[in-house]
């Protein structure tokens, strides 16, 4: 999960609002 939430949060800037739409478990604690 640690690796996921290290892609997600470079990713997150761009698909911010798509990460939004779809709060996965361990994305969306990692958004946050």
């Amino acid at each position: 999960m640690i690796e996921a939430a290290v892609l997600t949060g470079g990713r997150s800037r761009r698909m911010g609002r798509d990460k939004a739409a779809l709060p996965i478990g361990g994305e969306g604690q990692a958004v946050r």
